[in-house]
């Protein structure tokens, strides 16, 4: 993702009279990026929701320093800095969970993506995939007989490779993320309705709530995991801002 901008400076007198107008493009500086973080970055609470984990400090790079905070340090400045109120409606579409899918369903085209063809479906997509395998955003209220839920892990920590790099991480137990064709697909969803007041993230592992929660990033893998009871599965998510 590039970011760019475009300005224009309009000089008047104080009749109004334009004197002189100077605009160009320019390169948006590396904390546009920053601040960019700080939109998706999830207030994650501990296992016993009630201490608010400390923020990573991004690594020092392109106008920012590691050991300042606003407005050109390294340090998050964004949710924390303002109201609960704001950080509840801010916090609602922040990055919170990770999670696997099948690959399988319809396409966005309307064409329905076969089991027996998954592997196919996988290494050639040729339209976009809804993650129906997740079932979570019809299952996940308590429906009787599923556990869609497996399927979907709170991130655990949040880190930053690099200045502009921003990661999310998570480990799928023995007894999650287990689907019978294999993981063909992972992606990042955000936190929808499974947040405090304060857009904390209160959950533990799973989201209680389907409501709100929308699909951020999603990677279709070139080859299936197949996962069982006998292994977790670690996975990290990557964004790099200004690639």
């Amino acid at each position: 993702m590039k970011i760019k901008g475009h300005v224009t400076a309009v000089l008047k007198d104080k009749n109004g009279k334009v004197i002189q107008v100077v605009e160009g493009p320019n390169a948006v500086v590396q904390m546009s990026n920053n601040i960019l973080m700080d939109a998706i970055y999830p207030r994650l609470l501990d296992t016993d929701n009630t201490t608010l984990l400390a923020a990573a400090v991004r690594p020092e790079g392109s106008n920012m320093t590691d050991d300042t905070t606003f407005p050109t340090g390294a340090y998050v400045i964004g949710p924390a800095a303002v109201s609960a109120a704001t950080r509840q409606v801010f916090a609602y579409n922040q990055v919170a969970f990770l999670a696997v899918g099948s690959n399988v369903g319809f396409d966005s085209a309307g064409n329905a993506h076969l089991l027996a063809d998954q592997n196919t479906d996988v290494a050639n997509p040729n339209q976009q995939v809804s993650m129906v395998d997740l079932n979570f955003i019809a299952n996940i209220d308590n429906v009787a007989g599923v556990d869609a839920e497996v399927f979907v892990r709170r991130i655990s920590a949040v880190t930053f490779p690099a200045y502009n790099q921003m990661r999310f991480t998570t480990t799928f137990g023995t007894t999650e993320g287990n689907i019978t064709n294999g993981i063909a697909e992972i992606a990042l969803w955000t936190l929808g309705n499974n947040g405090s007041a304060d857009g904390e993230v209160t959950t533990d592992t799973q989201p209680t709530t389907s409501v709100g929660m929308r699909m951020f990033a999603r990677k279709v893998l070139a080859n299936t995991i197949s996962k069982s009871d006998d292994g977790t599965l670690d996975i990290t998510y990557t964004l790099t801002f200004g690639a």
